[in-house]
């Protein structure tokens, strides 16, 4: 079937993906760049199930999706308010309206830093996933936001709104919430409509046949809200792709180019400065 050309599976209806899906915003550890050449080492077929653990914004499903790949053959699988997002937009029933609601609602650039701090102090029962979608694409370098005891907890405050100065190297506004946040989110929810989400601890969860791909949290970087061993896990369930920052087995790749350290991952000690897809078997 062409990219970008889809049949609903539920209801057989064709249609076609306005635009080429892409993760709602920039967040700590995503796979964005790297998605391509990952999915290449692992080579999905179109006949297997793929689980992407750990998978956060959902780089790595959101580029098989682009590549043709049926989103019913896809589980995500988040432990975080990621989860409950990609469960939703399986299922068709993330309301886009109320979202919509609390894009409209964010007042003038200088003010949304406070209006996002003031969301952050409400009950994380409250209309969770349209609120954790605006707390977190506003976060201060992507870092992870969670719930904790039924509050949000998070990292890093939220960012500022930048205007340049004459002598600044960006010409442009940095906005706290991106402006093409709401149409990014429609189209995910078009085009991954039959994912089987799942919010869900990963160490709980056994794949069936299929590709397993997981992308935990990087030892030595900063958390998510929870931790786990991904080695471990890995020989309970066999054959599966790891992402990590060093090898962790023989058969490896290094991906992209070298990476610098970066200051957003401070909680817990350095970036890691390479990027390292494994093939962990049983």
């Amino acid at each position: 079937m062409p990219a970008g050309f889809r049949v609903d599976f539920l209801t057989g209806v064709c249609y076609t993906l306005s635009m080429k899906l892409k993760p709602p915003f920039t967040y700590q550890g995503n796979k964005t760049h790297y998605a391509k050449e990952i999915l290449s080492h692992i080579d999905p077929e179109h006949d297997k199930s793929f689980y992407d653990l750990c998978c956060g914004s959902g780089a790595i499903s959101i580029e098989l999706i682009n590549q043709g790949f049926p989103p019913k053959s896809i589980t995500m699988l988040d432990k975080g308010p990621w989860g409950l997002f990609w469960a939703e937009v399986g299922k068709g029933t993330f309301d886009l309206d109320r979202f919509a609601q609390y894009c409209r609602e964010l007042p003038e650039p200088a003010d949304v830093k406070c209006h996002l701090e003031m969301l952050a102090e409400r009950p994380a029962s409250l209309d969770t996933v349209c609120v954790f979608l605006l707390l977190q694409s506003g976060t201060f370098g992507g870092v992870a936001v969670w719930i904790e005891n039924g509050r949000w907890a998070k990292q890093t405050g939220f960012r500022p709104y930048w205007t340049p100065t004459a002598t600044s190297k960006c010409r442009y506004p940095t906005r706290t919430v991106p402006n093409d946040l709401p149409k990014k989110v429609e189209a995910i929810c078009e085009g991954l409509r039959g994912v089987r989400g799942l919010c869900a601890d990963i160490g709980d969860f056994r794949p069936g046949p299929g590709n397993v791909y997981i992308d935990p949290p990087y030892q030595g970087t900063g958390g998510y809200g929870h931790d786990f061993d991904v080695l471990k896990y890995a020989g309970r369930i066999g054959r599966c792709f790891v992402s990590e920052g060093r090898p962790l087995s023989a058969t490896a790749w290094q991906l992209g180019e070298r990476k610098k350290a970066s200051a957003v991952y401070n909680g817990r000690g350095v970036a890691p400065n390479q990027e390292w897809l494994s093939l962990i078997l049983p």
